[in-house]
């Protein structure tokens, strides 16, 4: 397994990968950046906050990863983008970033290669090998924060060949994480779960614009001093924790029953599985999805459906095809439970799903 603070030059600790994205758009002096439409918010609003604009491209419907071709049309509409975001979508790499590394070399564009879900994944080189993602981005952003691969409660990196000293002045500026970022957090946190909730909101553009214009203290803040070195501590035991990963993945999957109205989310060779990935089938009826997750809910099993289309938090109108299809399909559950919890969850997923469906 390679040290991850070595597939770059140099590295940067920072509050949180947010943060990360902030200082590389900052300093580069980057204007327009393309981005998949299901990234995080947390990736994109700090795009917003150093200045920049964003785009949205479609993305894969079995992946959810970009595809290049969807790069390429957003990119030829007018041309002027000046950095893209790729991700490793749920730490699964994305198959089509060698080919969008190479346009973007042509073309002067700054690839940040997102790998907050992807510490430790390996990507085909299409030679006949594999290679550490990050291997591919003009810049690199991992996270430790909430159920990431390594999960620290908080922190990011960002890696590069460049020099980061004009960042590393840039983030003594930013402040260090304290109670008052803890609760906004919290209430960011279930605020955006209700707008996203209330399809029918008519004043939901005004506060997610209000949203955009104060809440940047909840991304931008820089690492304390004692992270250092739980970060690197923490870094020893990388392959254990991607082998224990694995392991929980395939006993979910050894005990979900893929049926007519359930289907397995593939995790390939060198993906390193975020949380469990399942897709279920409500592509005709979106509210079945909706019944579903609440009757999982009532049942105790902590489900969540990321990650959504975000363009509307933007005021982004474009529809996204593949984006909205996984969207309609995609529930994850937590990875980092016991093998007993595991088996209780999926027993509940089954018998919810015969039922929803009428079996």
């Amino acid at each position: 397994m390679n040290d991850i603070l070595s597939i770059k030059k140099e590295y940067l600790l920072t509050g949180r990968g947010s943060a990360g994205i902030y200082l590389i758009v900052k300093t580069c002096g980057l204007k327009k950046v393309i981005a998949p439409s299901n990234l995080c918010y947390a990736a994109l609003y700090p795009v917003i906050f150093a200045g920049g604009e964003i785009r949205l491209t479609d993305t894969d419907t079995a992946s959810g990863n970009m595809r290049f071709e969807d790069f390429l049309a957003c990119y030829e509409k007018e041309k002027d983008a000046d950095a893209v975001i790729v991700p490793h979508m749920y730490g699964n790499p994305c198959d089509d970033i060698i080919e969008i590394s190479r346009y973007c070399k042509e073309n002067n564009i700054i690839l940040i290669e997102d790998c907050a879900s992807a510490m430790g994944a390996k990507v085909y080189d299409g030679e006949g090998d594999y290679v550490p993602a990050g291997s591919f981005g003009d810049y690199v952003i991992y996270s430790t924060g909430y159920a990431k691969t390594l999960d620290l409660g908080r922190g990011g990196i960002v890696a590069s060949d460049h020099s980061l000293e004009e960042m590393r002045s840039l983030n003594k500026e930013l402040p260090v994480f304290n109670e008052r970022i803890e609760k906004d957090e919290a209430f960011f946190s279930r605020l955006y779960r209700m707008l996203r909730n209330d399809r029918e909101l008519s004043f939901k553009d005004d506060i997610y614009r209000a949203l955009r214009d104060n809440t940047q203290a909840m991304f931008l803040y820089r690492a304390d001093d004692a992270y250092e070195g739980e970060l690197k501590k923490s870094l020893e035991k990388l392959p254990q924790v991607i082998a224990e990963r694995k392991r929980k993945l395939k006993l979910y999957n050894d005990n979900i029953n893929y049926e007519k109205n359930l289907f397995s989310y593939i995790y390939p060779y060198g993906s390193v599985p975020w949380r469990f990935n399942i897709l279920f089938d409500a592509i005709a009826d979106p509210s079945i999805k909706r019944k579903f997750i609440d009757r999982l809910l009532k049942a105790g099993v902590p489900v969540s459906d990321w990650y959504p289309d975000v363009s509307e938090m933007f005021g982004i109108k474009e529809k996204h095809e593949g984006t909205g299809i996984m969207e309609k399909m995609i529930l994850n559950f937590p990875l980092t439970v016991d093998d007993e919890e595991i088996i209780e969850i999926t027993k509940i997923i089954n018998k919810e799903a015969m039922e929803i469906y009428g079996n």
